[in-house]
């Protein structure tokens, strides 16, 4: 038997796919998946380390047992494609399955971030839409309305808003990008900051890369309209 060269990592993916084969959903598309979000989650050079597949519960039932099994190899997996292309690791990677009803059946929606780590301080967070670990700082009473009158809570700041299932508040707009905008705060009050986003930030018919938010202000992300209500730091 001749001997097998292709790429350690290669290898490794098509074996974790091997162990799905028989169940309901397609192996490589769960593969090349996790793969596809876990490289657009890197951020300055950074990889993820907490990524989540969830499933139709009827399919995480049938590949229960399966799974084990199919989290080593595709941890070993992410760690080559991790060393192949020069990613760094904080803190150990975590792969993680979860059965949702709001999923299809023969469908996954997989979402990679950066978690908390042993070595990390009380009160900070990292995100996939960050590029640094962040100090998380506490608010009350603030809000973000949407139109149809919706109204999400801001908890703490930064408050990253985009389409990826990473962020604080996920706007399921295609005219949202990924990682669109982040809400924030400095000397003069609350900040919002586009990310590099297609459509930037939309205040009064015009277009912002940074916007001073007060009270009541209506903006735009994307399609999307949204006005802030109050705001006060613990």
């Amino acid at each position: 038997m001749s001997e097998d060269r292709r790429p350690v990592f290669e290898r490794l993916l098509e074996q974790a796919a091997r162990r799905l084969s028989a169940a309901g959903l397609h192996p490589l598309q769960l593969r090349d998946r996790i793969i596809e979000v876990f490289d657009e989650g890197v951020r300055g050079g950074d990889a993820p380390n907490d990524i989540r597949v969830s499933m139709h519960p009827g399919d995480f039932a049938r590949l229960r047992e399966d799974l084990p099994a199919f989290r080593a190899n595709m941890l070993q997996a992410l760690s080559e494609r991790a060393r192949i292309a020069g990613y760094r690791t904080l803190g150990e990677r975590r792969l993680r399955f979860a059965a949702d009803a709001r999923v299809s059946q023969g469908a996954v929606e997989v979402s990679a971030r950066f978690s908390h780590t042993p070595a990390a301080r009380p009160g900070t967070h990292v995100s996939a839409a960050a590029t640094a670990t962040r100090r998380l700082t506490p608010v009350k009473d603030l809000y973000l309305r949407l139109r149809g009158g919706e109204r999400v809570q801001v908890t703490h700041l930064p408050f990253f808003i985009g389409r990826g299932p990473e962020n604080d508040l996920v706007l399921a707009s295609l005219a949202v990008s990924r990682h669109h905008a982040e809400l924030t705060r400095n000397a003069s009050g609350l900040i919002l900051r586009d990310m590099g986003s297609r459509n930037g930030i939309i205040l009064n018919g015009q277009r912002y890369s940074e916007i001073s938010l007060r009270d009541r202000d209506v903006f735009t992300i994307g399609d999307v309209d949204l006005r802030l209500e109050g705001g006060e730091a613990r």
